[in-house]
């Protein structure tokens, strides 16, 4: 059986220097890959190289057992790409943007249109230049699944969608499988890896595969974010990256809080009275946040005692990072 992506020795580098090397691996028709990795480990380099967006500097790759180099006009019409941003026509309606991708390589059906839709909580016959930029996310997304292509590339698809709509999403891309399609979706969140029934895992140092979730979580930091409609759970391989998190968490709507999570903290070192004053001017949301962070830069530094001067090292630290 011809593989749907069959990557040999990948490399691209950066005029920087930074990229991908040494990648390769097999997907086949039917699978679900997921590719796990933090920010900046490749993850939308290697995406972008299999879209043929990119052109590596070394390796091979085939789609479909068609060479992504040498066929690249070929290749381009057997994927469906979909990352930050694609293309729409903003004078026409979702359904006749749907349509319009979807007859470039097959006619989808108006009900296949409509299922999909529906589970995305996507309205098809509203006019594209009225949608959000999450109803637009949501669109690409919808014109992948009914563009009947064999090969899906996704890079962070459900950034911005809520915890139904991803498991709805997620249950629509098994469907896509089901009937034969390879799959390969970037994430760097551990709670979406559990939708592939492959996971690679994507670092500075290649690409391996791992078994299980729990073969990522080692050493990783869980912090709990409580939003008005869903809470997420994030991991953070150091302490220093909370405050991309945060930044990012901020863009979904104010959280009611935010905790990091690990074994009950000792109350050591203990709080004077004008570290505990002073943490209580944080918002409600981030005060048992800032108190983990706060115990733990404490530690590290050997104090016995918080003071407020203690807390505002800490903070220092925190805007650092």
């Amino acid at each position: 059986m011809i593989p749907g992506v069959d990557v040999d020795d990948l490399a691209f580098t950066y005029p920087g220097g930074n990229g991908i090397s040494g990648i390769s691996f097999m997907v086949q028709s039917g699978e679900i890959c997921c590719i796990y990795g933090k920010n900046g480990a490749g993850k939308s380099t290697l995406l972008n190289l299999l879209s043929t967006w990119y052109r590596p500097k070394s390796g091979i790759f085939r789609i479909m057992g068609q060479d992504g180099i040498a066929q690249r006009a070929l290749v381009r019409t057997l994927l469906f790409p979909v990352f930050d941003e694609n293309a729409h026509f903003d004078s026409s309606t979702g359904r006749e943007n749907l349509n319009f991708f979807g007859n470039l390589y097959q006619s989808p059906r108006s009900e296949d249109i409509d299922r999909v839709c529906r589970a995305l909580e996507l309205n098809p016959d509203d006019r594209v230049g009225r949608y959000s930029l999450g109803m637009r996310r949501k669109l690409t997304l919808a014109e992948s699944l009914v563009s009947g292509k064999p090969v899906l590339l996704f890079d962070e698809p459900t950034l911005g969608l809520d915890s139904q709509t991803r498991d709805r999403f997620f249950s629509l891309v098994r469907e896509r499988a089901d009937k034969g399609a390879a799959v390969i979706y970037g994430t760097n969140r551990i709670g979406e890896v559990r939708y592939g029934n492959r996971i690679l895992h994507l670092t500075k140092n290649g690409i391996k595969d791992v078994n299980s979730d729990s073969d990522l979580l080692s050493g990783q930091i869980p912090v709990k974010i409580v939003l008005k409609d869903q809470t997420i759970t994030e991991y953070l391989e150091k302490i220093d990256d909370l405050p991309a998190l945060i930044a990012r968490i901020i863009t979904l709507g104010t959280p009611r809080s935010i905790e990091i999570q690990g074994p009950p903290d000792e109350e050591f070192p203990a709080w004077t009275k004008a570290a505990e004053e002073k943490l209580l001017r944080a918002p409600a949301f981030m005060q048992p946040m800032i108190k983990k962070l706060v115990l733990r830069y404490a530690r590290e530094k050997g104090y016995v005692r918080i003071t407020a001067d203690v807390v505002e090292e800490a903070r220092r630290r925190f805007d650092k990072g």
